[in-house]
């Protein structure tokens, strides 16, 4: 009596994505009796068909990504409001001893999901990554100076040199 070999819809799929996943005597059954699975082989070939188009589509799309979200970010300075009639002008006493001033700057990037905050009290000067997305590690460089700073972890603040004029920060991922 010859062996009844009982063909499911998994095996019609299995043979037309997988056929090294198939067992030998399934898929010879198959390829023997094509015409009796014919439709069912077409239809996962057209499905076959269309799974490789959308994984073109898939990578399309994160090319696109990469470009739209890349690496690195600019934070450009915002521009603060002076309140409660505060002015730039500061009258300084005739005297010896010079201070350095206590300041803070903020940069933000533009899609508004980062902010950094650099702040100075005069002996030390640290710098502050505010996000939605904690990054693990990141690499900062001030620009015009060009200096480059590393953060293992940007939810603590590192210390960074004291500069005058900072025009944007970049980001990068690593």
């Amino acid at each position: 009596m010859k062996e009844q070999i009982n063909i499911t819809e998994r095996d019609i799929f299995t043979f037309v994505f997988n056929p090294q996943n198939l067992p030998i005597n399934k898929k010879e059954f198959i390829e023997s009796n094509i015409d009796k699975y014919q439709k069912q082989i077409d239809y996962c070939s057209q499905l076959k068909k269309i799974s490789a188009g959308q994984i073109e589509d898939i990578k399309t799309q994160s090319i696109s990504e990469r470009i739209l979200n890349p690496k690195s970010k600019e934070f450009l300075p915002v521009q603060e409001n002076i309140t409660n009639g505060e002015t730039n002008l500061r009258l300084a006493a005739a005297g010896i001893v010079l201070e350095k001033k206590s300041y803070s700057k903020s940069f933000k990037d533009d899609s508004n999901e980062s902010i950094i905050k650099i702040v100075s009290n005069g002996k030390q000067t640290l710098l502050y990554y505010f996000s939605e997305k904690p990054l693990p590690k990141a690499k900062l460089t001030l620009l015009p100076s060009g200096a480059t700073y590393t953060m293992m972890d940007t939810s603590h603040p590192i210390e960074i040199m004291d500069e005058s004029e900072i025009e944007k920060v970049v980001v990068e991922k690593t």
